[in-house]
């Protein structure tokens, strides 16, 4: 609750700091175009790359994260043995 929280003001924040400096440079309407603009972006963001947890318990969604993230670690890490390789001049892969 507190990081949704914090986010909360630190995009409200932003918003109340720069929009009269937009509102000036590019016009009102601009200025709300551009934040709606932002908008969709977070929510295309949040809707393409972000789990979906419904019905799914805490232990389940933690699983499924550590268990995607060692696998992209595990990938990382091969690639990295094999360009060790290929820069000691060794063919095996």
């Amino acid at each position: 609750m507190a990081t949704s929280v914090f986010f909360n003001r630190l995009g409200s924040g932003t918003v109340a700091l720069t929009f009269l400096t937009l509102k000036n440079a590019i016009g009102v309407s601009n200025a709300f175009y551009m934040y709606g603009g932002i908008g969709l972006a977070t929510t295309l963001f949040y809707f393409f790359f972000l789990p979906e947890l419904t019905g799914v318990s805490l232990e389940e969604a933690e699983a499924s994260v550590e268990d995607d993230w060692h696998a992209k670690d595990h990938k990382h890490h091969r690639h990295q043995q094999e360009a060790a390789e290929r820069a000691r001049g060794g063919d095996r892969v």
